[in-house]
């Protein structure tokens, strides 16, 4: 049963009890050892104080032997837990010791990024470090690979290095670590838009005149550590928020679940995207996304939250007939290619 802890009055399994340490184990093994010399000394002296008196003596040691046996046996139980958590000390030093030069070959190695074989080891050696017990190495490690991903300016994973470099910041990502680090990335011009990928386990990323053909669950699991400027938001079949973190950007054939009344908000494009049962901020959003192609299908109207009771919603949007929804959401899937993963 599960007792309350005083100071935070949470529950406290048993698991949550502090371990005996080496000092520990080495206060009990002296004390112990102490208790039962002075019990060995304290046993003689009340049997043979009074001189030797035959099989009086020898039925009273005899009743007294099983409790120094027992004595004894405590004191070798406290030494053998002694010698237990020094090796245990010992091999955790060396394992962590071992990790640290594990670190720093894979730092050597992720470096060397004019030769693909040797930063393919580096991140394989890195990502050893991460699926280690020590958090402050694998932040370490995470911070480096996610330093490989900048320099290189290629947020994406379509190579097998850059796609061993992802799924190691995932691997970090899926034990609770993250990499210390913000990461920016800009198209070299306007008109290029390169394909990118959400980075994940980083601090926060901005991208600045990407496009992205879908979010997969590398932007669902850090939703609120990307920015986006000037993107193309292309083909997105899950609901997306287009808050604030959008300035800019140009949305299509996406489904918009929230469209708030937030700063940059207004400044953003929709094309040929779905607004069914979306939540528009004021209908100022509602006119942004007016036109275009945008729609939504009957019997899943928006909803407006400073005007809970407009319903004219065909004057903004096309109203499409519910039983096409299905075959348009397939054929987006379709032609972006997009997979959730």
């Amino acid at each position: 049963m599960a007792e309350t802890d005083k100071k935070s009055g949470h529950a406290k399994s048993t698991g949550d009890w502090p371990s005996l340490t080496e000092n520990h184990w080495y206060s009990l093994a002296v004390s112990s050892a102490i208790f039962t010399a002075l019990a060995t000394v304290t046993a003689f002296i009340w049997i043979f104080g009074n001189g030797f008196d035959g099989d009086a003596d020898l039925k009273m040691a005899q009743t007294l032997s099983p409790f120094g046996v027992a004595l004894f046996a405590i004191v070798t139980f406290c030494t053998v837990g002694w010698r237990g958590s020094i090796n245990t000390r010992q091999a955790n030093q060396a394992e962590r010791e071992g990790r640290a030069k594990l670190l720093q070959e894979g730092a050597k190695l992720i470096g060397e990024t004019d030769k693909a074989s040797h930063v393919s080891a580096g991140i394989a050696t890195l990502e050893i470090v991460i699926s280690g017990e020590d958090a402050r190495l694998a932040v370490q490690a995470l911070n480096l690979i996610a330093d490989y991903i900048q320099n290189r300016q290629d947020p994406t994973n379509t190579d097998q290095i850059q796609a061993a470099a992802f799924d190691a910041l995932r691997s970090g990502e899926a034990r609770g670590h993250r990499a210390e680090r913000t990461l920016a990335f800009k198209a070299s011009s306007p008109s290029s838009r390169p394909e990118w990928d959400v980075v994940p386990a980083v601090s926060h990323t901005r991208f600045i005149g990407g496009t992205f053909s879908g979010f997969t669950n590398d932007y669902y699991n850090n939703i609120d550590r990307n920015a986006f400027v000037g993107c193309l938001i292309f083909g997105v079949a899950r609901g997306l928020d287009a808050s604030s973190k959008f300035f800019e950007c140009e949305f299509k054939l996406s489904k918009i679940d929230s469209l708030p009344s937030s700063n940059g908000v207004l400044e953003n494009a929709f094309t040929d995207c779905d607004f069914s049962a979306c939540v528009f901020g004021s209908i100022n959003e509602v006119q942004l996304a007016s036109g275009r192609g945008n729609y939504f299908y009957q019997g899943h109207e928006p909803s407006i939250v400073s005007d809970p009771t407009f319903h004219q919603w065909e004057r903004y949007l096309q109203a499409r007939d519910a039983s096409e929804r299905n075959g348009l959401s397939r054929a987006i899937l379709i032609e972006t290619g997009w997979k959730q993963s």
